[in-house]
């Protein structure tokens, strides 16, 4: 084998090595949320009570920069929801909303 096919052959197995360990923390990842999403389905399930509903805006810095240098803001929607429900004889009350 001469040295252009050996470098040749070291450059392809560096650069499929490379690309290789982010694809395998990205495929660990993956599984790790297929894993917890199958386990929520065994979750007990109570009935709830939805008690109030808003939208609140809230103002965030973009990673853009305006023509003046600074950086620009935008205002982002969230809902917000309270609800209540009832385990084992004990009222709760929470607004811990998450959209995935």
């Amino acid at each position: 084998m001469d040295t252009a096919s050996t470098g040749t052959i070291l450059f392809w197995f560096l650069f499929f090595l490379i690309l290789s360990i982010p694809g395998y923390f990205l495929q660990k990842q993956a599984k790790k949320g297929i894993k917890e999403r199958q386990q929520s389905r065994a979750w007990p399930v109570v009935e709830g009570v939805v008690s109030d509903t808003a939208i609140e805006g809230r103002k965030r810095a973009t990673s853009s920069r305006t023509i003046t240098g600074g950086h620009g803001r935008i205002t982002v929607y969230q809902p917000v929801i309270t609800y209540s429900f009832k385990v084992d004889g004990r009222n709760f009350k929470a607004s811990r909303y998450r959209n995935s």
